[in-house]
């Protein structure tokens, strides 16, 4: 699924991904880093570390931010184009 939207986001003119994944040094019962993981497979690199900014279960949680860059950034970058107006959803 993510690499289907990745590819209707690049014929938008998208350039850049982003991702905030709650983060913890220690995982527990009701977080694991497996996200952060999958992103990073994915080709995301980690560009920020925000500590205990995250509140659920009871507990303080970091978040992460992840990027990826899926365009070139041009001088005179393409407009983006709402998914109404591109043609047919061909994956």
């Amino acid at each position: 699924m993510y690499l289907a939207l990745e590819e209707i986001l690049k014929r938008q003119n998208v350039l850049n991904l982003y991702a905030r994944i709650a983060y913890t040094a220690t995982e527990d019962e009701t977080l694991t880093n497996a996200s952060t993981y999958f992103h990073e497979r994915l080709g995301y690199k980690k560009v920020a570390h925000f500590t205990k900014c995250g509140y659920k279960f009871g507990k303080w949680y970091d978040v992460v931010c992840m990027e990826k860059i899926i365009g070139e950034h041009s001088a005179n970058p393409k407009p983006f184009i709402p998914i109404t107006e591109l043609e047919e959803l061909q994956l």
